[in-house]
């Protein structure tokens, strides 16, 4: 999964894999290789995008145009591929967590069932909700990693419209975004590929 990043200053789309320091590793025009432990390519920054894209927003991370435009300049370099990050998921199990205002959710997402502990007062089960997968990248920078929250395990996070960067009308604007029924045949599928059918 890869963050993607558009700084206006430097026109640059910063391409990210793995949130730790990079050195760089090659430069091919616009292009700049920027690499991690084990020679392994960790980040990709491309100069002068707005020649070719515009209007751009800053976070990119699953808009078809940028991922078509990066796969292009990347093509010479290696397969780009950008895994679903944002996904539907349906809460199965919505448990308190004693003593806090967590709760503890087994929420489906399609091919499996993932523990997510969700601190939002509208969570709720049988709730189609837009899940945040392990490895995920927020419009925030954030990158999203298993954790343990008050002892549990939580894998992944229920997101709401703000941390998401959403403004849909269609949605609830508090809490976490309750999907409407028309996305209960499209759990596990990429949330923004989904709404956009």
């Amino acid at each position: 999964m890869y963050g993607i990043y558009y700084n206006q200053l430097f026109d640059v789309l910063m391409v990210v894999k793995k949130n730790e320091p990079s050195q760089l590793v090659d430069i091919k025009g616009d292009v700049v290789l920027l690499g991690g432990k084990n020679d392994e390519i960790n980040g990709i920054n491309i100069f002068k995008v707005s020649q070719d894209l515009h209007p751009i927003k800053a976070f990119n991370s699953f808009e078809p145009e940028v991922l078509d435009y990066v796969k292009t300049k990347l093509a010479d370099h290696f397969l780009f591929v950008q895994s679903s990050q944002f996904v539907v998921g349906k809460v199965l199990v919505c448990e308190d967590i004693e003593g806090t205002h967590l709760h503890l959710c087994q929420v489906d997402l399609g091919t499996r069932v993932e523990q997510i502990v969700c601190g939002a007062a509208n969570i709720a089960i049988d709730q189609l909700v837009i899940v945040a997968l392990n490895g995920a990248w927020m419009p925030n920078g954030e990158q999203i990693v298993p954790s343990k929250l008050r002892g549990y395990e939580s894998n992944g996070m229920i997101c709401s419209q703000k941390e998401l960067g959403l403004e849909n009308d269609d949605f609830n604007q508090t809490g976490i975004v309750v999907l409407p029924p028309m996305f209960e045949n499209k759990v596990g599928q990429d949330f923004f590929k989904e709404s956009e059918a």
